[in-house]
């Protein structure tokens, strides 16, 4: 299944459960490249890449993107003040792949009376953008504006602004762990509160071959206050999908107990070296453990 269609069957699922049908959803793809959720007229996308392939797509360096705070903002999008004026609709809820089809309580109920019309939605205030009609540098990939034929960029977001926030085949071009950790928790601040992240990562391995990973995955976003509502594993990739929590202090004594049990079990030689106290500012991905065989050493020196 294409990888597009399997974040929107998640963003969809997750997000008119909560909003209503009749309200767009807000998505910031992140590495876009060729803004595959520009064909759904329900969602109202802002696409943005470091190097992009279509003019649709805007460019922009993540790991550099200034997130700024309006001072007209709303007192909902503090965390702890959202959940006072938005009661939950349903309990936070992982559904895994071993979950055999939706049943009603994993989709949980939907509220009639949030099928309200786009201008009351409380949601959907506009996002401010800071863009440059023009690109005056070379980017870090070496792509030159009059190369890509860029014709907008976007230096700036405004916080709280987004209901969905997509990682599809990004976090593991970002080089290290930290800065891995460092582009989740900038997807935190702009994300609203309930919003959701989904991140699509490649793996061709069975399942269990790199699961600690993505287990330990859990753990370092509870830490920045994200609760994973969603997992699962096909033929080349897993799909995972987070919530950003109204109790983010819950989720982070969840996630200190979780590794407290982690650290007793016993896991693959190649991870064993992980120091479990970094895990609350570091993501790792399986290439960071990336064993070589004799022949390929030899064959490099």
């Amino acid at each position: 299944m294409p990888i597009d269609k399997v974040s929107k069957q998640q963003v969809m699922y997750l997000c008119f459960c909560r909003y209503g049908a009749s309200c767009t959803i807000k998505l910031l793809d992140v590495g876009s490249c060729y803004n595959p959720f520009s064909v759904y007229s329900d969602l109202e996308v802002t696409a943005i890449d470091l190097c992009p392939a279509l003019e649709s797509v805007a460019q922009c360096d993540f790991l550099n993107l200034q997130v700024t705070v309006s001072e007209n903002k709303d007192k909902s999008s503090n965390v702890e003040d959202y959940g006072k004026n938005f009661p939950q609709l349903h309990p936070e809820k992982e559904v895994s792949s071993e979950d055999s089809g939706e049943t009603s309580e994993a989709r949980g109920p939907v509220n009639d009376n949030s099928r309200t019309k786009l201008s009351e939605c409380p949601l959907l205030d506009e996002k401010k953008l800071i863009c440059d009609k023009k690109i005056t540098e070379e980017n870090r990939n070496g792509c030159k504006p009059e190369e890509s034929k860029i014709t907008n960029c976007i230096s700036s977001l405004e916080s709280n602004s987004f209901d969905v926030l997509v990682f599809s085949l990004f976090l593991e071009y970002i080089p290290s762990p930290k800065q891995r950790f460092q582009c989740c928790q900038k997807a935190y601040s702009l994300l609203r509160p309930n919003g959701i992240l989904c991140i699509i990562t490649p793996d061709s391995k069975h399942q269990n071959a790199n699961v600690h990973i993505y287990k330990l995955w859990k753990m370092s976003l509870g830490f920045l206050g994200f609760s994973r509502t969603k997992y699962e594993k096909l033929t080349h990739f897993h799909g995972m999908v987070f919530r950003k929590g109204l109790c983010k202090a819950a989720w982070k004594l969840d996630a200190e107990r979780e590794i407290a049990v982690m650290q007793k079990t016993q896991v693959k030689s190649k991870f064993a070296a992980i120091d479990y106290r970094n895990i609350s500012s570091e993501m790792y991905i399986p290439q960071d453990f990336q064993e070589f065989s004799e022949s390929e050493e030899e064959g490099k020196e």
